[in-house]
């Protein structure tokens, strides 16, 4: 069986203010996908601004999270599952 691993990434609007809404919807999103099937696993992780030394949540705008899933027909179940756009819409007007 071939294992698919997606990269992904989450922009904010605006970038660095809406910081807390990047992450709750990094949080439901990996939550409500742990029970999906075909999904097997995934990590997260912040890019800093580039040439920032503030270590401060401001510096960090974009979720890159890399998910491994057991076929492309998961992924794409999952993509396109309700459960994922209830997600996305309740946070559509925070991300790009």
């Amino acid at each position: 069986m071939n294992r698919l691993c997606i990269i992904t990434t989450k922009i904010p609007k605006i970038n660095g203010s809406n910081f807390s809404n990047l992450l709750e919807y990094q949080n439901e999103l990996t939550n409500s996908v742990k029970t999906f099937p075909g999904y097997i696993n995934s990590i997260s992780y912040w890019k800093q601004e580039e040439g920032y030394t503030n270590y401060n949540h401001k510096s960090y705008n974009i979720i890159c999270n890399i998910s491994n899933w057991e076929s492309l027909d998961y992924w794409n179940s999952w993509l396109s599952s309700d459960k994922r756009f209830l997600i996305h819409n309740k946070f559509k007007d925070c991300i790009q």
